[in-house]
Formats: structure tokens, C-alpha cells, sequence
């Protein structure tokens, strides 16, 4: 009974007012980096839908950007760069929307919706299945095998996840225009890349989980990927985020020092906190934004228990 009975309360402290009022005399203690993967409208079969909870709905996403275009200041990644260098003086709320892997929702779906808000986004491009028209291999491995087959993989030796990932079969979802776990096209992503609300930035060129790869492979993926955007782009990012994201767990020292060689600059975890001035350039900070999270629940945390 708790979690409905505090939703409520949420929810009529929004209707009330109380969250505007008391985000007007918050300041952050950082920047707050919100890690999306995908955004799906309504009609959207969540039961079909692996890592569901991972694509929040479109509502959602509106309802958040609305939030943040209102009451915090919505940053570019060179804005939030700036900060973090003391280029640019703090601001009280700011807050960093990031879109991990590259998902086609993000083109149909999130760009309008940032675009009625004015809320930039960056970009962190998974550019294997991109460039191949195929589905990222977590969310092709759920929809053959399902969700637990998808995670457990993720914790196998690296030639073994390879060997697995290469029995898959790469799902083709390039013509699937409703399917919302199609990755963007390339024309797709540079259209997006172009937009002057969007910057972005690699995710690597499959996926793996980089601390379980040889530094020779780590190398190769994050070189792979930011080619590939410099090619589509004309631009090389120098912006990266960690598959999966855990500090140590996913990526380690080899990671940062393969990210230092090829000239990235920033990088960013999943790593639950405040990204600060403190904090290693290659190792910012995000909140993971999850389906079912409202705008009350939203303010709730920038106000109170994050």
C-alpha cells in the first residue's frame, strides 16, 4: 500500500503546486544528466515490448520536458561542459537530457516533442546496428530467448557473448517503421545529428560490456564508432557513454584510457548522482529514467531523495 498511497500524495502536491514553489528555492547540487533509452506512444504493446521499462511513453516524456523547460534550465552538452570546466557560471537547476543507443523513437517520437519544448538532448550512438539495419543483439536475444537470457549474457567472458551475439541473427528492422525497437538509419541519425537541438556522441560499435573485452577490442569499438559518426556527420564526437554504465563493473581504467587516446573528452555512466565539478570528465554521473516515472515523481526527486 505504501508506493500507491505516496504516488497519491505526489501527485496532489503537484496539483497544489507544492513542487513548482518549492524547485523555485532548490538549487542542484550538480548537473542533473537524465539517461533515456526510448520513447513509445501510447499504443504500444508493452506485454510484446522487452526491457519495457526502459521506453517510457510519450506522455511521460512530454510531461518531463515541460517540467524542465518550466522550472530548471534545460542544457546543451557544451553548456553543461562549460560548467563542469568553470567556464560558465552555475546554474540552480540545471538538467542534461542524454538518449542512449539510438533507437528510431527517438527521431519520430522524442525530437517533436523536445522541439515544442526548446530542451536539447545529446545523442550516445550505438552505430553496429545504425549502419546494418538490424536490432541491437539485447533486444533482439530478448524478443528469441527473453529478458533473463538477455541479461545473463551480458555477464559472460567476451568470446563467449560473441559467439552467442553472432547466433542471434541480427532481427532486420530496418522497414519495420512501427517496430519501437528499430534502431535509427543513418540518413535518420545525421537528419538528427543536424537538428540544432541535438549533439551527439558513441556508445561503441556493438555493445559489449567493455571491462569483459580485451583493450585491443575496447579500442576497436570505441574507434569504430566514433569513425563511423565522423563519416555520417562530417563531425567526430568527443562525447562517449558506457554500455550498461556501472563504474568498474562494465568498464574500467583500460576503458578511460582507450577514451583519452581517441580524444574523448567526456563520458558518462550510469552511475546514480548528481554530475558535479568534482567528478572525472570520463566519469559523469546520470539518472536512469525508467517507464511509470510521472512529472510529480520527477520533481519529487529533484527536490527531495535524489
Amino acid at each position: 500500500m505504501r508506493v500507491p498511497f505516496a504516488g497519491t500524495i505526489k501527485r496532489l502536491a503537484w496539483a497544489t503546486g507544492y513542487y513548482e514553489r518549492a524547485l523555485a528555492r532548490r538549487s542542484f547540487p550538480g548537473v542533473a544528466v537524465l539517461c533515456y533509452h526510448g520513447v513509445t506512444v501510447a499504443a504500444a504493446r508493452r506485454d510484446r515490448l522487452p526491457h519495457a521499462g526502459l521506453h517510457v511513453d510519450a506522455g511521460e516524456f512530454e510531461a518531463h520536458c515541460a517540467l524542465i523547460a518550466a522550472h530548471c534550465q534545460p542544457l546543451a552538452l557544451r553548456e553543461a561542459m562549460a560548467i563542469w570546466a568553470g567556464e560558465a557560471a552555475p546554474l540552480p537547476r540545471p538538467v542534461l537530457v542524454t538518449f542512449d543507443d539510438g533507437y528510431r523513437s527517438l527521431l519520430q517520437v522524442a525530437l517533436p516533442i523536445l522541439r515544442r519544448h526548446g530542451v536539447p538532448a545529446t545523442v550516445f550512438a550505438c552505430t553496429g546496428p545504425i549502419a546494418n539495419g538490424t536490432a541491437f543483439w539485447f533486444d533482439d536475444l530478448a524478443r528469441s530467448r527473453g529478458e533473463s537470457a538477455a541479461e545473463a549474457a551480458k555477464a559472460l567472458p567476451y568470446a563467449e557473448w560473441r559467439a552467442l551475439v553472432e547466433t542471434t541473427g541480427g532481427l532486420a528492422t530496418r522497414h519495420l517503421s512501427g517496430d519501437p525497437l528499430a534502431p535509427l538509419s543513418v540518413a535518420e541519425f545525421t537528419a538528427l545529428a543536424h537538428d540544432p537541438l541535438v549533439s551527439v556522441g558513441a556508445h561503441t560499435a556493438t555493445h559489449p560490456i567493455l571491462a569483459r573485452a580485451p583493450e585491443a577490442v575496447q579500442r576497436d569499438e570505441i574507434a569504430r564508432s566514433l569513425d563511423a559518426i565522423a563519416g555520417w556527420t562530417g563531425a567526430r564526437p568527443t562525447s562517449f557513454a558506457y554500455p550498461n554504465g556501472r563504474p568498474g563493473a562494465d568498464y574500467d581504467d583500460r576503458t578511460r584510457s582507450a577514451l583519452r587516446d581517441a580524444a574523448v573528452t567526456v563520458a558518462f555512466s550510469t552511475h546514480e548522482g548528481w554530475a558535479h565539478c568534482g567528478e572525472p570528465p570520463l566519469d559523469r554521473s546520470r539518472f536512469v529514467m525508467r517507464h511509470g516515472t510521472s512529472a510529480a515523481e520527477l520533481a519529487h526527486r529533484m527536490c527531495h531523495s535524489w
